[in-house]
């Protein structure tokens, strides 16, 4: 008769038993996924974000990422919605130009001509001559051919050089069936629809993990039938929306003015941006900042007002104010400036600029926490909107 085999569990932890076993599993699954380099892994060692894409504004960089120094997630699908005139292709334009600074490649598909101004291009720091833009492929099946084209050639060549691929927009898009067919025919925008979840399927998994970054400009139009919550969907369907790991959505709260050889005009905007949805950070938050129509985004204007509202700097009329503690005498300095003034400090003072980005750091990161929150006063909306 057999005798029984005993298992000595003595110097083995339960614990340590289920470690190993999905230790074993895992090495099983990738012999069997053997054409995916680790295909399966534990979270701890996933490639979450590879890298960032600063969007030209560092509140909205904070506001997406919840990190220092980081900004819109590489590797992902942006999308950028709201009205006519909200600035939504001046924030593409910025994080073209983010992405030529580091060295990598920008890349337009203009489907809505909206390239007017070359000088305003080049204003916000874009290099023209190394700006790869289209306003011939127009239809979302050439689009998004051509962004394979280049998401093949990109990686092939080097996966470590950043790539930001803006689409301006989805509803200046066309499809080839609605190009070819007369204006009586319906169900256009069905096909768009068709057309991006099928794309929405392939191109995120062509992307994860890599340097590449699509960002869709998308229009508002309004949401018929809607009687309560969000009053605007975006075109194309609801593919975009859904695979979108950051959703951005920009409003003109307030026209600024101001003189231009002595004459009143308009200059530029103040904008909201709100985070409808987010993956890499928290949901919901809203910033604001000023663009100027001659320069683009006013970034540091928005670190003076989150300053002024952290407590961290002081206003008295025209007249800023903050005070720091001289390392040699270990004196109180009380130091003034005056608006326009500001920008030149924090070239001037280096060591200055980082103390007041580490002061809206500490005061604007949410910390994740196990427990308790300790909330007070939490209020309950039951008319919040409802993203389309």
């Amino acid at each position: 008769m057999a005798k029984k085999k005993v298992v000595n569990e003595s110097n083995t932890t339960k614990l340590e038993q289920e470690d190993q076993l999905a230790s074993d599993v895992l090495s099983i699954l990738n012999k069997k996924f053997k054409e995916y380099p680790n295909a399966i892994g534990f979270l701890s060692q996933a490639n979450l974000v590879n890298s960032w894409c600063k969007t030209g504004s560092t509140m909205v960089d904070l506001a997406i990422s919840n990190r220092p120094n980081c900004g819109a997630p590489r590797g992902l699908i942006i999308e950028i919605s709201g009205l006519p005139g909200s600035s939504k292709s001046l924030m593409a334009a910025h994080m073209l130009a983010e992405t030529q600074k580091e060295g990598g490649v920008s890349v337009l598909f203009d489907t809505e001509k909206a390239v007017g101004m070359l000088d305003f291009y080049e204003a916000v720091g874009i290099d023209p001559d190394k700006l790869m833009y289209t306003d011939t492929l127009r239809t979302l099946e050439e689009i998004y051919a051509g962004m394979e084209v280049i998401i093949e050639q990109s990686l092939s060549r080097d996966r470590n050089r950043p790539v930001t691929i803006v689409v301006d927009s989805v509803m200046g898009a066309s499809t080839m069936a609605e190009l070819e067919d007369d204006y009586q025919k319906d169900g256009w925008n069905t096909g768009k629809a068709v057309i991006n979840s099928k794309a929405m399927r392939k191109i995120p998994s062509l992307i994860a993990g890599t340097n590449i970054m699509i960002v869709f400009i998308n229009q508002l139009k309004d949401n018929l039938g809607a009687t309560f919550g969000d009053q605007f969907q975006v075109s194309g369907g609801r593919a975009i929306p859904f695979t979108a790991s950051v959703r951005l959505r920009l409003k003109v709260v307030g026209k600024l003015k101001g003189f231009i050889n002595g004459v009143e005009a308009e200059i530029g905007n103040k904008v909201e941006v709100t985070v409808v949805k987010n993956r890499v950070g928290p949901p919901g938050r809203k910033v604001k900042f000023d663009i100027f129509y001659e320069s683009g985004i006013d970034d540091y204007g928005s670190w003076l007002t989150a300053l002024k509202d952290f407590g961290a700097i002081k206003q008295a009329g025209a007249w800023y104010s903050y005070e720091y503690i001289d390392e040699e005498t270990g004196e109180l300095i009380t130091k003034k400036f005056q608006a326009k003034d500001f920008q030149k400090l924090l070239t001037d003072y280096p060591e200055t600029r980082e103390s007041f980005y580490k002061d809206i750091c500490d005061k604007y990161i949410m910390k994740y926490k196990q427990g308790d929150f300790n909330i007070d006063n939490v209020i309950v909306d039951t008319e919040f909107n409802t993203e389309n």
